[in-house]
């Protein structure tokens, strides 16, 4: 359905008669707004995308304003979705004009990413402006927002934009941050090129930009030589491509195992093959190879369940909403080096290295609400996460076991107004790798369904402008 919408889209925007769709009268229109409202009222999120989708139909700028503030305000991937596909595939002169002003002009960046995402579904060239418009934005999260829309879109309109992106950031703190190397990323992408410099982009780009077409087919080759940039911290070979970093480290039982190496490979003598030694000495080195200007917090967690008559469950006492504790049970599941990010310097190091040489494995797997911990730290803008296992995961009001496919949703509604990039690594050694026990009644180990390990991470780093490493 999507495919066929931009194929309507860029057939009108290419031959530039778009003819206004027949509108709404005010009364229909106020109508399904009141019901939208309603229902978002209840908590009725299926309704509230039905409705969106029903007043999408109005093809206008009061249409597209009042969705996208509706959509917004409901914490729901599908509302936000339904929301996004909606914009998209409005068609009439007035809407497509009214998005680009409303990307530009809206007070609230949550709107803004909004219609980034809109824009970047849409295939013509006057809904292109809208990301440029949106590469020039004050807010980080919609500037990364942009910058994921110019990519996917290849959007030749947005190079000026992204290569201003590139010097304005070129010659400050965050000359090796996350926003730079993704601009680049996507220069690359759209040109075919790699440059470190605004100046070479430039030079690259004027002669050329009037004629220019992005390249088919799959991912835009890198240049030999082209970048001169310095060289980046790596973890488990994968470089960290961000000077504002959350590490996110599963310390679960299982990770006391120790992996046979891949067929073919020798082990240096000494070389330990646990899981958990190998974590730690990949840690000590990343954290000696940050510069100076990176700013980082570190994470360890691992989890508590409990077998019961009923299955296995939570401590008793454990609140149904809102934060989980750091401790239940008794049991310290989620550790910080930090409260907060600090700066990477010889002190903070140091202390970060002893912080992670004393680090035990022990407990079950709370990925999900590791990451929503790590969603919490001001600052940062990717979270490297590595796990060994399946998440352990349980919804609080019942105990049911949370799927893969649900933390990914709920991931995926956490970043929506975030933007974090996430990189996953994992000891993947069979589809049934879960997370460790803790020992006694303690319950791990258990799936939480919709896969192996490697997808689920795969799956996660993708939907979150990130990737995934296997550690071999």
């Amino acid at each position: 359905m999507r495919n066929a919408t931009h194929s309507l889209v860029l057939l009108a925007c290419l031959a530039g008669l778009v003819q206004a769709a027949p509108t709404m009268s005010n009364k229909d229109f106020n109508d399904l707004k009141k019901e939208a409202q309603k229902a978002a009222a209840r908590g009725a999120n299926s309704e509230v995308a039905s409705r969106l989708r029903e007043l999408a139909r109005d093809d206008s700028d009061r249409a597209i304003a009042f969705i996208s503030d509706l959509a917004v305000r409901i914490p729901d991937m599908a509302v936000y979705e339904a929301a996004r596909d909606a914009i998209a595939g409005m068609e009439t002169p007035e809407a497509v004009d009214a998005l680009v002003d409303k990307v530009g002009k809206d007070r609230n960046p949550m709107v803004r990413i909004l219609l980034v995402d809109a824009i970047a579904e849409r295939t013509c060239d006057r809904s292109a402006a809208g990301i440029a418009a949106a590469l020039g934005d004050r807010t980080e999260e919609v500037l990364r927002a942009a910058i994921g829309a110019a990519k996917k879109r290849k959007a030749i309109q947005a190079v000026d934009a992204l290569i201003d992106l590139v010097a304005k950031h070129e010659s400050g703190r965050d000359a090796e941050g996350l926003l730079i190397n993704s601009a680049r990323e996507a220069l690359t992408h759209i040109t075919g090129e790699a440059f470190a410099k605004a100046a070479d982009w430039r030079n690259f780009w004027e002669p050329r930009k009037a004629s220019f077409r992005p390249r088919t087919g799959g991912e835009a080759p890198r240049v030999a030589g082209g970048t001169g940039e310095r060289a980046r911290p790596r973890f488990f070979g994968s470089e960290i491509r961000s000077n504002r970093i959350a590490f996110v480290i599963d310390v679960s039982g299982s990770m006391e195992a120790a992996d046979p190496p891949p067929r073919g490979v020798e082990v240096a003598p000494g070389e330990s093959r646990v899981r958990m030694e190998r974590a730690k000495q990949q840690l000590l080195a990343v954290i000696e190879a940050l510069p100076d200007d990176c700013r980082f917090a570190m994470l360890a967690y691992s989890g508590i369940l409990y077998q019961s008559g009923a299955g296995v469950v939570l401590p008793q006492g454990t609140p149904t909403d809102g934060p989980l504790p750091w401790t239940l049970g008794g049991f310290e599941w989620l550790k910080a080096f930090k409260p907060r990010i600090v700066q990477a310097n010889s002190r903070t190091k140091a202390e970060a290295k002893e912080w992670v040489s004393n680090l035990k494995a022990n407990g079950s797997t709370f990925t999900f609400n590791a990451l929503k911990a790590a969603f919490e730290i001001e600052g940062i803008d990717t979270i490297v996460l590595l796990s060994d296992g399946m998440p352990t995961e349980v919804h609080r009001s019942n105990n049911a076991s949370m799927s893969t496919d649900e933390i990914l949703k709920e991931v995926q509604a956490l970043n929506r107004f975030r933007r974090l990039r996430i990189d996953t690594f994992g000891f993947e050694m069979g589809d049934d790798v879960g997370g460790g026990g803790g020992g006694g009644s303690r319950a791990g180990g258990r799936r939480a369904g919709g896969g192996g390990l490697g997808k689920f991470m795969l799956d996660l780093a993708a939907q979150n402008g990130g990737t995934y490493t296997q550690i071999q």
